[in-house]
């Protein structure tokens, strides 16, 4: 029994309960009046055996509506611009040795210490400041009390949290008098340090590790040149593992002497993430085909069961409890029914998570976790503080003509004054006359699963195709779900489609389709063949689209030439 039936039901109960209790006051109002001999002697007595049966009522109503199993409430506490954060849109954050909190932002950084804050930008008047205010990462190394920071557009900074004073580096491979010397791709996506030693810096074009003491930086062996490293993870019990957005998965153990990465697992869309729990193994997320366990000895991944298909990051805190957090909220792990709570932010809470998209978890010294959002500031609790029970709001259940989810993802106008909608929990066909929603069932095409359509396309024929995030493709003729299809990419078939994660869908002007991938560029449909072809098109600099561009949109000019 769910807690929002319950809910209903208690609710269902107190309206008659409470109706026989006005029909019985006004009988016996009357009675009183017409017998005003024994009166107050008798409303008194009423008046307890009232308040006895409302005790009665709502002490059963708790009882029906507490389980031991329902998630556990938590109370957050915010930091956000109002408390004098830089920006809402927290990437990452970190704790020196003095307790101070330091938040990498998208316009710079902020220091916290729980009584005031400050903040540091770029300023182009004083070379030591920060190379740029778009930060992408943060780390704190304890050994040399640095903090090391990543930004998006203007590569790595040291940054000395004793005197404030910070140092854009300047890394390039090799001896700059080499000729085969080249800098490092600015566009920093991730760090990570391991053995308080090492730093490991991802980009969008590689993979490098830099000795902290001797500031030497190589290139690492194994993971391509131009791979774009989504996430690094350093597992001290066995291994340096590095996730991509072409959804390639590689590990180094450390026993070995040399940094050589092997390929351990690939899927069909981005890896955002990897963590380690002492009693499951290692978990991947990934950004459109949901959250994994991964046998290392095997290298078998298998789905958890977490609906959610968009993973941000994962965190295992000191008590060895999984936590996942996703654009939709936060998931806590519950191990005894190998399944998860979710926490989300609710309007009417202000205890509630301060924001569902998540960027990061941090776990500070005190056992306080703290959450980044993006567009919310930070959430914060205490990880043996939340104790009471909790009954989420659970307003998708719906009938078969409701939404199916709120979060809708893409939208595609249809014929008849129709609208098309793909939410992270399927398809969904609205009548503007009725006013009623079609679900359709496409489970069949995922193992029983619902598809988290990210974009949908009615085509001229009336036909649809509907994205999704890291499942590839569905194709229904006419709209119906009888004989749909689903086309997805295939390891050394080069007629698949290039990619999994379609991002966005055109019709041109000649009814062909075309088709942008999440990092493998233009792709298009030839439907005699049911094949996929690579495309070349034009940006808006005029040069061609590279293989690992992401493209989120799609044009044609005037000569049918396809334009991204």
């Amino acid at each position: 029994m769910d807690a929002m039936s319950n809910f209903q039901r208690m609710g269902d109960k107190m309206s008659d309960f409470m109706l026989n209790l006005i029909f019985i006051k006004n009988y016996i109002n009357y009675y009183i009046v017409l017998n005003s001999t024994f009166q107050s002697h008798f409303a008194a007595f009423i008046r307890i055996v009232i308040l006895i049966l409302i005790l009665m009522l709502l002490s059963v109503s708790v009882v029906e509506t507490t389980r031991a199993d329902d998630p556990p409430r938590i109370l957050f506490s915010r930091f956000d611009k109002s408390k004098g954060l830089s920006s809402d849109s927290v990437r990452a954050m970190t704790q020196d040795r003095a307790g101070n909190y330091w938040l990498a932002t998208d316009v710079g950084l902020t220091r916290y210490d729980r009584f005031v804050t400050e903040a540091f930008t770029h300023d182009k008047g004083f070379p030591k400041s920060l190379s740029s205010n778009s930060l992408s990462d943060i780390v704190y190394d304890p050994k040399g009390n640095k903090l090391w920071i990543g930004t998006s557009d203007a590569g790595l900074n040291r940054f000395d949290p004793m005197t404030i004073r910070n140092e854009p580096m300047k890394i390039t491979f090799a001896d700059e008098s080499d000729e085969k010397s080249r800098p490092m791709n600015p566009k920093i996506t991730a760090l990570t340090i391991s053995d308080d030693q090492f730093l490991w810096i991802g980009t969008q074009k590689g993979l490098a590790v830099m000795n902290i003491k001797s500031q030497t930086t190589l290139e690492v062996k194994g993971v391509p040149e131009t791979a774009h490293v989504t996430t690094i993870f350093a597992n001290k019990q066995s291994a340096i593992w590095v996730g991509t957005a072409s959804g390639e998965l590689y590990r180094w153990e450390i026993t070995k002497k040399d940094p050589v990465f092997e390929l351990v697992w690939k899927t069909g869309a981005p890896i955002s993430c990897v963590a380690y729990d002492s009693t499951k193994g290692i978990w991947v997320g990934t950004k459109g085909q949901g959250l994994f366990r991964l046998d290392p000895l095997t290298r078998i991944a298998t789905r958890s069961n977490l609906k959610e298909n968009d993973i941000s990051s994962l965190r295992t805190d000191s008590d060895n409890t999984l936590w996942v957090w996703t654009i939709n909220g936060l998931a806590r792990s519950n191990r005894d029914k190998e399944d998860f709570y979710f926490f989300r932010h609710d309007f009417s809470d202000q205890n509630s998570l301060v924001n569902n998209h998540i960027t990061s978890i941090f776990e500070d010294k005190g056992k306080f976790l703290w959450i980044a959002t993006d567009g919310g500031g930070a959430s914060r609790f205490g990880l043996d503080r939340y104790v009471f029970p909790h009954f989420p709001k659970n307003s998708e259940l719906a009938g078969d003509e409701r939404l199916p989810h709120r979060p809708i993802w893409g939208m595609s106008s249809g014929s008849k004054n129709t609208l098309w909608l793909g939410t992270s929990e399927g398809l969904s066909h609205f009548d503007s006359k009725t006013e009623k929603f079609e679900t359709l069932d496409l489970s069949s095409l995922f193992g029983g699963r619902k598809p988290y359509i990210y974009t949908v396309q009615e085509t001229r024929s009336g036909d649809v195709w509907a994205a999704t995030k890291g499942e590839g493709l569905i194709f229904l003729p006419k709209g119906k779900a009888e004989g749909a299809k689903r086309y997805s990419h295939v390891q050394n078939d080069s007629n698949s489609i290039g990619h999994d994660f379609v991002q966005t869908i055109f019709e041109d002007s000649l009814g062909g389709l075309l088709f942008g991938m999440n990092g493998k560029g233009l792709w298009s449909f030839d439907s005699a063949s049911e094949g996929f072809s690579k495309r070349t098109a034009v940006s808006g600099n005029e040069n061609q689209i590279e293989t690992g561009t992401q493209i989120t949109g799609i044009t044609e000019d005037a000569d049918s030439n396809p334009h991204c």
